[in-house]
Parts: structure tokens; C-alpha cells; sequence
């Protein structure tokens, strides 16, 4: 079992399952896949150390007149301006993600909000909305009407959102949610015929 690398060693953020969002102790996880303790489900780990990016800052001075400074390093050329706020950056401040450049502080907000498809945290899991719609229009069967499509709207979605992500274990129980959603929309229905006739 290859583990990560200990915090001091590498600049990680904390390791917690993608499913339930649980903190799994960074020791506990591995390289490649793990289970996580809570949920039961498998997660991927792994490491990854990008290549370092040759950059060549060429300096305002050499550039001649009607040459932009960037926003952050007065002495550099603007080599193009941020995607979101517009400000000129050079190659040091040029982030990439999702085929834009940005700047550093729009980077850094764009990824705190989950904006960046290159940079998100967290996902919605439709497979568990699928699952909780279908418990409560079971509990409460007299919302089927309303619950059952529910579940089987997450179900559908949570069955491509498994086969996207290459997980094909969980797929049975999604099918049983979105046939209980099924079930959940026709008690629904039947009582609600009971109660007009």
C-alpha cells in the first residue's frame, strides 16, 4: 500500500470522501482506490505534481511604446487580461483552467464558489437525492404524486453521473430507487383518485 505523502512534505488539502463529504485521516488513505469508513463507497486518491511551466517574462522596457503593464508586476508586459475581471496579467499571473486565464484572485474565488469545472471540490450526488426522494414518498405516500418523479428524476441522473464516473456498483440500488419513485407516484396517484371518487 503506497500512502500519500505526509502534510509537511507536500502542500495537500485535507483527503475526505467525495460522497459524504467525511475526513478520512491522510495516513489511512492510499494511492489509488480506498473505501471510505462512513459511506462504504470507493473513492480514488491519487497525487499529482504538475510540470513546471517554462515561462518568459519579458520586462515593460523591452517591449516599446503602447506596451501594457500587468496589474500585479508593474515592470512586466501584459500578455492578455483576465477572463472574469478583465485586468491585464503577464505570464507569471496567468492561470489556466478550463482553457481561459485568469488571474490569481479571480482564480482563487471562481474555485472557492465550485465555478471551475478544473478545480471543483465538491458535486452533487443524485444518486443519494434519487434515494431520498423515494424514502419520503414511501413515508409520506400521499406526496407521491410530487416525490416519486422527484426520485426518479435523481435516480436517472445519478445513473449517468455513476456511469460518467466509471462506478458501476451503486447502479443496482439506483434502480431500485427510481422503481420505488415508480411505485411512490402510483400510490400517489391511487390515493388521490380514493379521495375525488
Amino acid at each position: 500500500m503506497t500512502s500519500l505523502p505526509p502534510a509537511d512534505a507536500v502542500d495537500l488539502p485535507d483527503v475526505t470522501c467525495p460522497h459524504c463529504a467525511y475526513s478520512v485521516e491522510r495516513s489511512r488513505v492510499a494511492l489509488g482506490e480506498n473505501l471510505c469508513d462512513r459511506c462504504r463507497r470507493t473513492f480514488e486518491a491519487c497525487c499529482f505534481q504538475p510540470p513546471a511551466r517554462p515561462v518568459r517574462v519579458q520586462a515593460l522596457d523591452e517591449a516599446g511604446p503602447g506596451a501594457t503593464a500587468c496589474a500585479q508586476h508593474h515592470g512586466n508586459l501584459a500578455t492578455g487580461h483576465c477572463a472574469r475581471c478583465g485586468v491585464f496579467i503577464c505570464a507569471v499571473c496567468r492561470i489556466e483552467a478550463d482553457r481561459k486565464g485568469y488571474c490569481p484572485t479571480c482564480f482563487e474565488r471562481l474555485s472557492d464558489e465550485d465555478a471551475l469545472d478544473s478545480a471543483r471540490r465538491r458535486y452533487t450526488d443524485y444518486g443519494s437525492l434519487g434515494a431520498l426522494f423515494a424514502v419520503l414518498g414511501l413515508l409520506a405516500w400521499i406526496f407521491g404524486l410530487a416525490l416519486g418523479p422527484a426520485a426518479v428524476h435523481y435516480s436517472l441522473k445519478g445513473l449517468g453521473q455513476r456511469e460518467a464516473l466509471g462506478e458501476t456498483g451503486t447502479r443496482v440500488a439506483l434502480w431500485g430507487w427510481l422503481f420505488l419513485g415508480v411505485f411512490d407516484f402510483l400510490a400517489g396517484a391511487g390515493f388521490l383518485f380514493a379521495l375525488l371518487r
